[in-house]
């Protein structure tokens, strides 16, 4: 999912929270940046990101209820509530990745090259502001191309993790 936030850039968000990284958004930028952690093996308790995301959201968006004045000190009380769940063990799911709708687009684009495997799949239709209530959000629809060795590969993934319930997942997988 796709959502525009407080600083009114797109961000990509990950299936367990946001995944943002703070950056120009060039769609260079933002494929280079976003392939470069995946084979980084970037995790959701990265602290790298804390001063960037807090620091550079527009505060009267994302907190409007706090007076100008306190800004700084509600600035603070995140940062080290960011920090402790990091020396914590906790995940705390900032790391995100900037991106406008055209980035986004040309990077569904860009994976269909992405090597050692490109995607296989069309982009069957976008939509900014979706929901249409939302005015940060955007939408991409995309139909995944599977051939018969994706399918007989997926029988036989069901098939390992029928026989043993841990056999796929990586050996740096986390109960939750």
């Amino acid at each position: 999912m796709v959502s525009r936030a407080s600083t009114g850039r797109n961000y990509l968000h990950g299936r367990s929270g946001p995944q943002i990284h703070l950056g120009p958004p060039s769609p260079a930028h933002a494929r280079v940046a976003l392939i470069d952690d995946f084979n980084r093996k970037t995790t959701s308790v990265d602290p790298t990101h804390i001063s960037d995301l807090v620091d550079n959201l527009e505060w009267s968006t994302y907190a409007p209820q706090v007076p100008a004045d306190q800004v700084d000190a509600e600035k603070s009380k995140l940062k080290a509530s960011y920090k402790n769940a990091v020396e914590t063990g906790l995940e705390i799911n900032i790391h995100f990745h900037v991106f406008e709708p055209s980035n986004v687009l040309e990077l569904v684009e860009a994976l269909k090259r992405f090597e050692p495997h490109p995607f296989r799949w069309t982009l069957v239709d976008q939509a900014e502001r979706f929901p249409a209530d939302n005015p940060i959000g955007f939408l991409a629809v995309i139909k995944v191309h599977k051939g018969p060795l994706d399918w007989i590969g997926a029988l036989i993934e069901r098939w390992r993790w029928k026989t043993r319930r841990t056999a796929v997942l990586t050996a740096d997988a986390k109960a939750f």
